[in-house]
């Protein structure tokens, strides 16, 4: 089957009007379409409901000859099994007819004149269609007054599902996605998948739920704590100090000694039920420590508000690096100047290659075939992988990697200062000193001519 493009702008809308009676349809037209559709009543009236347009060529009997419905909200491709759905620029028509009596006159280019016109109306700036490579005179038609933009090659046993066997998809990849699922919007997915997965994790023991893997020690804890304590020198005299990301407080009980006051925030309110329950009773639990749930995108504090801010593997999980770098941003906007922040365990793209091939060595037969092909496939494939191939085991969630000289570059040029700290040989786990850094950023203190500004309001 072969997809077809048309953009509404421009020149191109100098078509010539149509030579017979097309106008848009409507339910009160029950009649009219019955006679130039194949489709059931009930599924004319629910394409109506669902906010489908239809437009007919019309008999001196006023009676349709032809009919094609046009979306802006998406319907199932038959052939493959798959919803087309519109972006917002977007509206895609789908099952014209023309009754045999009505054939080879013309009337479908009029009827596409009218929805051309139409969708243009709707302020939509592409309109797609597809012909199957079987109806060589519906191609040879439909190229007239649209470009070919993708040809998909299919196959199908019986009442099986489809499955590809070429083409070329790539211009179809935010358009296309199997029915009843989220798609387009891979940051959209993203952020569901790993909500989905960390509060798979609330049943599991503490231990285990604030790394998501398996049950760790205290000693882990104890490390992890000991590493960010030390890297921003907190000072328990005065310090007061933001965890973003802080799961149950396996590690942020153990940062709140070293400060005079500490928050810590997640993104998922069941993690923070048990955070005050590993002390054996409320007196036991230091005086400064508090807990709030909230999106660290946008943090519900003053600007200046604390004077170190840390996050601990997080930036990795979020939808997108803008949304991870914006995490970043906010943590440097509620730090004092004067202060730091740190942004530690993230998975670091100089480091990739070390660890697949950390993995591979200690993997299995399986597990080195999907790393070969993982490290093979373009991105573009795999998600169309997973859209087009659902019946596939789907991969593990997959940590972002970020350029921590490119970001060290960006927050540069807003006069910030940025170290990249590897972890020490010694450190717990393997894991991190293979494949992650630290960033650590200093955020400026005051410039002499700020405070000269401030001692004067006192």
């Amino acid at each position: 089957m072969t997809f077809f493009v048309l953009h509404t702008g421009g020149a191109a809308h100098a078509r010539p009007l149509p030579r017979c009676n097309v106008r848009q349809l409507r339910i009160s037209d029950k009649e009219a379409l019955l006679h130039g559709s194949e489709s059931s009543w009930e599924t004319i009236l629910s394409r109506f409901q669902k906010g489908d347009l239809c437009f007919g060529a019309l008999d001196e009997q006023g009676r349709a000859v032809h009919t094609r419905w046009l979306t802006l909200t998406g319907t199932l491709i038959p052939e493959l099994q798959m919803d087309f759905v519109p972006t917002q620029d977007v509206a895609y028509f789908y099952d014209g007819y023309t009754r045999p009596d009505a054939r080879r006159r013309g009337i479908d280019a009029d009827v596409r004149t009218v929805i051309f016109e139409a969708v243009r109306d709707l302020g939509r700036s592409r309109v797609y269609s597809y012909v199957r490579d079987d109806n060589p005179k519906g191609l040879r038609a439909t190229g007239r007054s649209q470009q070919r933009v993708a040809t998909i090659r299919y196959a199908r046993l019986l009442r099986s599902r489809p499955f590809l066997v070429g083409g070329d998809l790539e211009p179809l990849v935010p358009l296309l996605r199997q029915p009843g699922t989220r798609g387009g919007d891979d940051a959209v997915d993203r952020a569901a998948d790993w909500r989905r997965w960390f509060e798979g994790w609330l049943q599991e023991p503490l231990a285990k739920r604030s790394i998501g893997f398996h049950e760790l020690p205290e000693g882990a804890f104890e490390a992890m704590a000991e590493h960010i304590s030390s890297t921003l020198r907190l000072d328990p005299s005065s310090d007061l100090v933001l965890d973003l990301g802080c799961d149950s407080a396996m590690v942020t009980r153990r940062v709140a000694p070293h400060c005079a006051g500490l928050v810590g925030v997640d993104y998922i309110p069941g993690m923070l039920v048990d955070a005050r329950r590993r002390w054996s009773n409320e007196a036991e639990v230091p005086e400064g420590l508090r807990f709030a749930a909230a999106d660290g995108r946008a943090l519900p504090f003053s600007s200046a508000t604390f004077a170190k801010a840390y996050c601990s593997g997080v930036v990795h999980t979020m939808p997108s690096h803008e949304d991870g770098l914006a995490l970043i941003l906010e943590l440097i906007r509620v730090s004092k100047p004067g202060g730091q922040v740190l942004v530690a365990a993230v998975p670091d793209v100089r480091k990739r290659w070390q660890a697949r091939r950390e993995a591979f060595w200690q993997g299995g037969l399986r597990e080195k075939a999907q790393i070969v092909t993982a490290a093979a496939l373009p991105p573009t494939v795999k998600r169309l992988a997973r859209r087009l191939l659902p019946w596939l085991p789907r991969a593990p969630l997959h940590y972002l990697e970020y350029d921590l000289q490119e970001v060290s570059s960006l927050l540069g040029r807003r006069g910030l200062g940025c170290t990249i700290i590897d972890y020490p040989r010694d450190f717990w786990s393997r894991d991190f000193r293979t494949t992650r850094s630290n960033l650590l950023i200093s955020v400026p203190p005051p410039t002499a001519h700020g405070k000269d500004r401030e001692a004067g309001r006192t």
